[in-house]
């Protein structure tokens, strides 16, 4: 699945870590700034012996991100958090939204191509789940879907510097709730009132 393939050999524990913890008789990857693996005498399968051994000594602060965001298991909040900074896209200049569907591809990136009709039905459900949400609580009123089932601002939203980072700190409490029912939690979202002195709201915006 995904081009992992299975293999025959007796299955390796591998332990990863961000500093050196003793996990017993298991091989051991520390991920910091460079990457050390220890114990490697200990795996069974010679082919990710020799890849690990070459990994090892590796700077990650020079690694490129991962576009890859979202995965066909993902649930609840893992869904939300993949979904972050794709949603601040809508916000940006010259964009025209997006569609659940499209939320889909770019979170799959090169996944893409590997994961089925079904599973990409199913992970389109859970968006628009947890979109549904965010939409009527946290960004209410910055945030609407239409007709054509697309998600984008609201005819009232302005670009403003502080309607972004109040968008941004808004999207990661929503990405970063344990759990959220839409039908049984009482959730005390995000409405633009006018009562927090810091916020703009959609009216009182200017185009400075």
């Amino acid at each position: 699945m995904y081009g992992l393939k299975v293999h025959q050999s007796a299955p390796d524990t591998i332990c990863s870590r961000l500093s050196e913890i003793d996990d017993g008789k298991h091989t051991q990857i520390i991920v910091k700034d460079t990457v050390v693996v220890k114990k490697m005498d200990l795996l069974e399968d010679e082919k990710l012996k020799l890849a690990l051994r070459d990994f090892s000594g590796t700077e990650l602060t020079k690694l490129p991100t991962i576009p890859i965001s979202l995965l066909p298991e993902s649930k609840n909040h893992e869904v939300r958090r993949g979904l972050v900074d794709i949603v601040m896209q809508i916000f940006q200049p010259g964009s025209k939204g997006k569609t659940a569907h499209q939320m889909v591809e770019e979170g799959l990136d090169k996944l893409s191509g590997s994961v089925g009709a079904g599973k990409k039905t199913a992970m389109r459900t859970r968006v628009e789940k947890e979109m549904k949400v965010l939409m009527h609580h946290y960004l209410k009123g910055y945030l609407e879907l239409k007709d054509d089932g697309t998600y984008a601002p609201t005819d009232t939203f302005r670009e403003h510097p502080k309607t972004l980072e109040r968008i941004s700190s808004k999207l990661m409490e929503w990405a970063n709730t344990t759990q959220i029912d839409l039908f049984e939690a009482d959730i005390d979202g995000f409405e633009c009132d006018g009562q927090d002195g810091d916020d703009v709201c959609p009216s009182e915006e200017s185009d400075d």
